[in-house]
């Protein structure tokens, strides 16, 4: 049976041990598939962390990645989307709980948060139980108090 480019890819990947160098040109030879698609895939495992990119005296040489970890035999490309999604998602909210209590701290009772960050699954208000206080969220004109 064929193999899809997706799974050429992964098998390339995890030939690889952890800490190797995997190259852009390897990732065109071994995929049957367009250069687009190829970068598609290796930009995806890069945001999911099981690839980085190689830099030398802290710059990055292009073309050159990592392999940080293997990415699961029976994975889809969609559930390494999902991944790259869950960890941007993640990080944002780090971010942004940083920033509240930075504000909190400062005195500032307003602050202006994206709106998808406030409903995709409650993790923001989570974040603002965990201390004592108020806080007034206005997101255009909708405005919120928040006491936690």
């Amino acid at each position: 049976m064929k193999k899809t480019a997706w799974e050429q890819f992964k098998e390339l990947v995890n030939s690889k041990k952890i800490g190797e160098i995997i190259t852009r040109r390897e990732i065109l030879d071994s995929c049957n598939c367009s250069s687009n698609n190829c970068d598609y895939m290796r930009n995806i495992c890069e945001k999911s962390k099981f690839l980085e990119k190689y830099s030398k005296a802290s710059r990055i040489v292009p073309g050159i990645f990592i392999v940080r970890r293997p990415i699961p035999p029976h994975t889809s490309i969609s559930e390494v989307r999902g991944m790259y999604e869950r960890f941007n998602y993640e990080d944002e909210i780090e971010i942004l709980n940083t920033k509240i209590k930075d504000a909190i701290g400062r005195g500032v009772t307003e602050i202006i948060i994206p709106f998808e960050l406030i409903y995709p699954n409650n993790v923001l208000c989570e974040l603002i139980k965990k201390d004592n206080g108020v806080i007034n969220i206005n997101y255009f004109k909708q405005q919120w108090t928040i006491q936690w």
